[in-house]
């Protein structure tokens, strides 16, 4: 497994804004099917920077609805 690296936002438009950013990002990762180990590297950008172990195939692909789910969003 290698360790892979995401940007997730808070999307301001979400309901969850109540709940810290951290705490969201690591509910949303810990449901991702073969996702281990998340850890927050940095803030940046008004946001965090958080790598994980991904024991799928190639890199993770999530699609941005889920993330919304959790009030957050991946930038382009």
């Amino acid at each position: 497994m290698k360790r892979q690296t995401i940007l997730l936002k808070r999307n301001l438009n979400a309901m969850l804004n109540a709940l810290p950013l951290t705490e969201l990002v690591f509910v949303a990762l810990n449901g991702v099917p073969g996702v281990t180990s998340a850890r927050v590297n940095c803030e940046e950008s008004g946001g965090l920077i958080v790598s994980f172990l991904y024991g799928g195939v190639g890199l993770l692909n999530v699609p941005h609805e889920y993330f919304d789910r959790f009030g957050l969003l991946q930038p382009s």
